[in-house]
């Protein structure tokens, strides 16, 4: 005798979509003119990959595009490029150098996060720790694997005054990047209503090498078992999109002061509360998603 079949388990519903919508008027950018996107990943790096089985590379080059499509909505007259627009290999440095040849106001590069917990979710901003890893200089804790080098680095000679220089352009980078993580990490949990995982400082590998400010935002889990779910759907995307060009006219209000002040990740920000528990459900599927690429680089 034949047992009977067993019945589908449904999977679990997904969270209503949280979107309080954008906090700004929109209007044409006056400082920023050039803005680099970045899509994460690309080719043979997938990202991460998590309950909703679809690779980070294709979502963030997906929201990518729908904000590159928006922003010249907004405003026809703001240059916006994509390091990649297909999916292609592309390296880190290669990213960098591409920017540092463009030379744009600010580089941004989306990503999409996992967490070996399933609780994990929310919005988070990197930003290059000020003492960054300089090309030619050794990574601490990993100087086996040799200097970090750029490739074809722009504008660097060989004499004292050029690096000095150098230097001193990185450093200015690096304060400006600050200022701009919070000012998007603000915007973004703001429009989405997301969780607020804070801005994050660190040697993160897609941002070294750049000579203009440069942040990475993870825009949620997808490891996360209602985050996860919904962060292919359309209106999650157009929700973030719009949050990311809060964040944006933001920076490009701080950008035409010109006189901005020297951020600090703690500065004005509320003591975080506990991290909301998700909804039981299964563990992601296999294979086991991965924290995104921009944090691997810590020894």
């Amino acid at each position: 005798m034949l047992a009977a079949p067993r019945p589908l388990r449904a999977a679990p519903p997904a969270a209503e979509l949280r979107c309080v919508g954008p906090q700004l008027p929109r209007r044409p950018f006056t400082a920023l003119h050039r803005l680099l996107i970045d899509p994460g990943h690309g080719g043979g790096e997938p990202g991460t990959i998590g309950v909703a089985e679809i690779a980070e590379k294709h979502l963030v080059l997906l929201i990518a595009k729908r904000l590159r499509d928006r922003l010249h909505e907004v405003d026809p007259a703001l240059e916006v490029r994509l390091t990649r627009s297909a999916d292609v290999d592309l390296s880190l440095p290669a990213r960098a150098h591409q920017a540092n040849l463009w030379n744009p106001e600010l580089f941004l590069s989306l990503h999409l996060n996992a967490a070996p917990s399933i609780e994990a979710q929310g919005i988070e901003t990197l930003t290059l720790a000020p003492l960054g890893t300089a090309p030619g200089e050794l990574v601490p804790g990993r100087e086996a694997e040799g200097a970090c080098s750029v490739a074809a680095e722009v504008g660097v000679v060989g004499d004292d005054t050029a690096v000095v220089l150098d230097d001193l352009r990185r450093a200015a980078a690096t304060n400006l990047a600050l200022v701009a993580a919070e000012l998007m990490q603000q915007s973004a949990v703001a429009a989405t209503g997301a969780y607020d995982r804070e801005v994050k400082q660190g040697r993160y590998r897609v941002l070294r090498g750049l000579y203009m400010p440069g942040i990475v935002v993870e825009m949620g889990f997808l490891s996360h078992p209602d985050e996860g779910r919904l962060i292919p759907l359309p209106a999650w995307q157009a929700c973030t999109v719009e949050a990311l060009i809060d964040g944006l006219l933001r920076i490009d209000a701080t950008l035409a002061k010109g006189d901005y002040p020297v951020a600090s990740p703690d500065a004005s920000r509320p003591t975080p509360t506990a991290e909301p528990a998700a909804a039981p459900a299964t563990p992601p599927p296999s294979p086991a998603p991965t924290r995104s690429i921009p944090t691997q680089d810590l020894p």
